[in-house]
C-alpha cells in the first residue's frame, strides 16, 4: 500500500500532498487542494503529515547508561530547564540514541492535535508525522538547504535541522555557526525549484563559508529534496499522539454511531423490561378476575386453569358425539316438569361421562311421583324413581334421567 506525503497549508482548508512509495520514493507530482479532494484520493492509502520546520525545534541531549531506559520520561524535565513554554503543553518525540546522546523534537500538542484530528475525522489514516526539515539528506559535515516556493529554507545538519523565512537565513546561518560544535560543515547542498532564489542563498553562504563546497541542485518539484523513507527523521507519532493500529482507525469513526447503537439497544431493553412489568400486572390482575368469576359459577373443586375447567365443563354440559349433554336432557325434561306443578325440584346433578342427569324431588304422594316418572318416559326419555321415602307429610325421590340419543 502506497502512502501519501500530507502538508497543511496557510490557506483555509488547503492542503498539498504526493504519493511515495512505502520505501520512500516519489511516484508522482505533488498536487495542492481541499480536504476533501485529498479524501477522495487517499483511498485508504496511510498519510506521512509534514510540519514546517519552524513549529518543530530540536536539541541533542547527552545522558548516563543508567538513564536510558527512562529516556522518555527523563527528556522532558530536561527541557524544562531551556524552554519558555510549560513543558506539558508540549509533545516531546525521540530519535534513535546514538551511544549516550539523543536528539529530541518538540512542539505545540495543540498544533499538533488540531493538524491531525480533522484527517482523521475524515477517515484518514496518520500513521507518521516529520518536520519537513528533517526528511533532507544530511550529516554534520555535510548540511542540506532546501528552498521551498513559499521563500523558506529548509535546513539540515546532522539529526536537528530547522525552517526559516529566506530574508532571515544570513541571520539564522550565523547563530547556527556559532552554536554548532564541532568543525564546520564541508559541503553545503542548496536545492531549488526557482534558481534566482539559489543564487541569493549561495551569495549569502560564499560570505560566511569561505573554504566550504556549495554544490545548487535545480529541483523540479519543491518535495524533491525530501526523503520520507529516510531512516534518521523522528518520526512525531509518539507518546500520546502514537498512531492507532489498524483496527483502532477502523473502529474510531464507527465508535460514535456503535455508542448510540448501544444506547438505543440499551433503552429497548428497558423499555421492554417496564412493558413486560405492566403485562404481567394486568395479567396477574385476569387471573384475579377469571378466578373469581370461576368461583361464582364453582364454588367447591379444584382451580388449576379456569378457562380450561370451565370450557371442558361447558362442553360437557352441552354434549357433542356419542354423549348427551345437560342442556339436550333439561331441554327434554322442563317440558314434562312445566305439566306437573305438584312436582317440586330441590337439587340436580349431571354426570357428562354417563350422559345421566340425576333429580331430587318431593311430592304429596308417592303415586304423583311415579306419573311424572312415567310421563319422562314417554317423552323419550328414560327415567327410573330411586329412594322413595318420607320426608314429613311429603314422599321424596331420587329421578335418574338418562338422555342417551337425544
Amino acid at each position: 500500500m502506497n502512502t501519501l506525503a500530507v502538508q497543511f497549508l496557510d490557506q483555509s482548508d488547503r492542503y498539498r500532498w504526493r504519493a511515495c512509495s512505502r520505501q520512500g520514493t516519489w511516484l508522482s507530482p505533488s498536487v495542492e487542494g481541499s480536504l476533501d479532494e485529498l479524501v477522495a484520493v487517499a483511498d485508504g492509502a496511510s498519510l506521512c503529515l509534514l510540519l514546517d520546520g519552524s513549529d518543530v525545534l530540536t536539541r541533542h541531549l547527552h545522558f548516563s547508561a543508567a538513564e536510558k531506559k527512562h529516556l522518555a520520561r527523563l527528556v522532558p524535565f530536561e527541557l524544562e530547564s531551556v524552554v519558555a513554554a510549560d513543558i506539558s503543553s508540549l509533545h516531546v518525540a525521540l530519535a534513535e540514541p546514538d551511544g549516550l546522546t539523543v536528539t529530541a523534537a518538540y512542539l505545540d500538542k495543540t498544533m499538533l492535535r488540531k493538524l491531525v484530528e480533522p484527517l482523521e475525522r475524515a477517515g484518514l489514516w496518520v500513521d507518521r508525522c516529520y518536520a519537513i526539515p528533517h526528511l533532507l539528506q544530511a550529516d554534520h559535515r555535510h548540511w542540506h538547504m532546501n528552498i521551498r516556493d513559499n521563500n523558506r529554507v529548509d535546513l539540515a545538519w546532522g539529526q536537528q535541522a530547522t525552517t526559516v523565512a529566506a530574508d532571515m537565513l544570513q541571520v539564522a546561518i550565523a547563530a547556527l555557526l556559532t552554536d554548532v560544535p564541532g568543525p564546520l560543515p564541508e559541503q553545503i547542498t542548496v536545492s531549488a525549484s526557482q534558481e534566482s532564489t539559489t543564487q541569493a542563498v549561495q551569495s549569502i553562504l560564499n560570505e560566511l563559508l569561505v573554504d566550504c563546497q556549495i554544490d545548487v541542485v535545480r529541483l523540479h518539484d519543491p518535495w524533491d529534496a525530501l526523503q520520507p523513507g529516510i531512516s534518521s527523521a523522528i518520526n512525531l507519532r509518539q507518546g500520546a499522539f502514537a498512531a492507532p493500529v489498524r483496527w483502532q482507525r477502523l473502529w474510531k469513526p464507527l465508535k460514535m454511531p456503535a455508542m448510540a447503537s448501544a444506547a438505543a439497544v440499551a433503552l429497548f431493553a428497558l423499555s421492554a423490561a417496564v412493558e413486560i412489568q405492566v403485562n404481567s400486572s394486568r395479567f396477574d390482575r385476569l387471573q384475579q378476575q377469571i378466578e373469581t368469576a370461576y368461583r361464582r359459577a364453582v364454588p367447591q373443586g379444584m382451580l388449576v386453569d379456569a378457562e380450561q375447567q370451565l370450557t371442558a365443563q361447558i362442553r360437557q354440559f352441552r354434549g357433542g358425539g356419542n354423549q348427551s349433554g345437560l342442556m339436550p336432557v333439561l331441554s327434554a325434561v322442563a317440558p314434562v316438569l312445566l305439566q306437573y306443578p305438584q312436582i317440586d325440584t330441590h337439587r340436580l346433578n349431571f354426570s357428562a361421562a354417563q350422559g345421566e342427569l340425576q333429580l331430587a324431588v318431593t311430592a304429596a304422594s308417592n303415586a304423583e311421583i311415579l306419573t311424572f316418572t312415567d310421563a319422562l318416559n314417554e317423552s323419550g326419555l328414560t327415567a327410573q324413581a330411586r329412594n322413595i321415602s318420607s320426608a314429613g307429610d311429603r314422599q321424596q325421590a331420587s329421578l335418574l334421567i338418562s338422555g342417551r340419543g337425544l
